[in-house]
């Protein structure tokens, strides 16, 4: 086998290592490949310290470590552990269960700047135009809202002890570590929107009255899911000096597991004489908070929104040189913001101060 040839092979069976989709053990994969790739290390290898246990031991660890050393460096591993963790962090990253990928939707920006947004880009209903008429120049409406990405990361380091005694998952569970760890990250930051109802729009808090997007609650649940409907469906825009009625369709109602048990009993009455495409879906949310629970659009019209650099929704990892001695750093960040961009998606049903 020529040397490109033993390296490929080397490759591919490093990459189902990282991907934990192999019983190897880095030591056999490192052994198995280096008498292609390095036919001069075997014989070195040979070279045992038997004058005692101990020393067997000790000139045993010397020799694996020098191998799997001298392996890595002919595969060039922080390069390819950074291709093949990239596009198994992309796959992870789809898969995860924060509820925040339910209902909250995604605009991509193009840089850094600070960046007004104007959400609805609602267009006034056409008028009739007779023959002969000229038409008009009409604007978009909409509520203005604002963003600015953020780099979240952080660098941590893959000790040597990981290559050494780990077993073959263990770059797989790291991966899925940094992958999680933004999840939460986006959850706790979206959630507590909902929570803190921070001001947002025409000086007014994202729930206030003004907004027609707050519900005092009661006892009766299916009373208060009555409220919130009618506040959801009877959203309106000023247009033209006056009001045009919105298309806004509820979808999700998000709650803390003490009332999701309550709710989920009303929701099953409310859905059997609804049709299909108007039935809720509970959602529960240990991060809500402040006795409150909210009904809530689907993702494409959200009213809570993360923002992303040109469309890359995934955390992305950069890995610096293998180091015998200490192992790889690892670098993992996320560019990213999260704000609010309308208040006539979300309607708050919330008890009395």
């Amino acid at each position: 086998m020529d040397s490109l040839n033993a390296k490929a092979k080397a490759i591919e069976a490093l990459k189902l290592y990282i991907k934990g989709e192999t019983s190897q053990s880095l030591e056999e994969i490192a052994k198995q490949n280096l008498a292609q790739l390095s036919p001069s290390f075997v014989d070195e290898g040979g070279q045992l310290d038997y004058s005692s246990d101990r020393a067997l031991r000790n000139s045993r660890e010397v020799l694996k470590s020098k191998m799997i050393h001298t392996f890595l460096a002919y595969v060039d591993f922080p390069a390819l552990f950074q291709n093949v963790a990239t596009s198994v962090l992309t796959k992870k990253w789809k898969d995860e269960v924060g509820t925040w990928r339910k209902w909250v939707g995604n605009i991509s920006l193009n840089n850094f700047r600070f960046s007004e947004i104007n959400n609805v880009g609602l267009l006034p209903e056409p008028r009739l135009v007779r023959e002969h008429m000229e038409f008009r120049l009409v604007q978009l409406y909409g509520e203005k809202a604002a963003a600015q990405l953020s780099t979240y990361g952080d660098i941590f380091n893959i000790g040597r002890e990981v290559f050494f005694n780990s077993g073959q998952d263990a770059f797989n569970q790291i991966i899925s570590s940094i992958s999680s760890c933004f999840d939460r990250l986006i959850s706790t930051q979206v959630y507590a929107l909902l929570n803190d109802n921070p001001v947002c729009f025409e000086d007014r808090e994202l729930f206030h009255g003004d907004h027609n997007n707050q519900v005092e609650k009661t006892s009766d649940y299916e009373k208060d899911i009555e409220s919130a409907l009618k506040l959801m469906y009877g959203q309106k825009i000023e247009i033209d000096a006056g009001e045009q009625q919105l298309s806004i369709k509820p979808k999700f109602v998000l709650a803390a597991p003490d009332e999701a048990f309550a709710l989920s009993r009303v929701l099953v009455d409310f859905n059997k004489v609804v049709e299909e495409n108007q039935r809720l879906e509970l959602i529960i949310e240990p991060r809500i908070n402040n006795q409150a629970w909210y009904l809530a659009t689907d993702k494409d019209v959200s009213s809570i929104r993360t923002f992303t650099l040109d469309g890359t929704e995934t955390p992305f990892i950069q890995t610096k040189e293998y180091n015998q001695r200490n192992g790889m750093d690892v670098k993992y960040r996320f560019d990213f913001d999260v704000n609010p961009v309308d208040y006539r998606g979300l309607v708050r049903v919330k008890g009395g101060a």
